[in-house]
């Protein structure tokens, strides 16, 4: 059924903007499970509330450029 769906819809995950913050292996780690889930099929990945103002912008360049090469 998953599989059908992907040819019509998109998929949603979000990312812990906690784990945005601390950047590293744990972002990452959430960014594989979320790239994981919707293998196949397209997908958006957005975060659950926001950027806050203590996120690094490296953390948010390196998020954004894993995600684009690894998905």
């Amino acid at each position: 059924v998953v599989s059908a769906l992907h040819d019509t819809i998109v998929s949603q995950g979000i990312l812990d903007p906690l784990r945005l913050i601390d950047g590293g292996g744990q972002m990452l780690s959430q960014d594989d499970e979320i790239i994981g889930a919707s293998r196949g099929g397209r997908h958006m990945i957005n975060l659950g509330h926001g950027i806050t103002e203590h996120t690094p912008q490296q953390n948010v360049s390196d998020s954004v450029n894993y995600i684009r090469h690894k998905g």
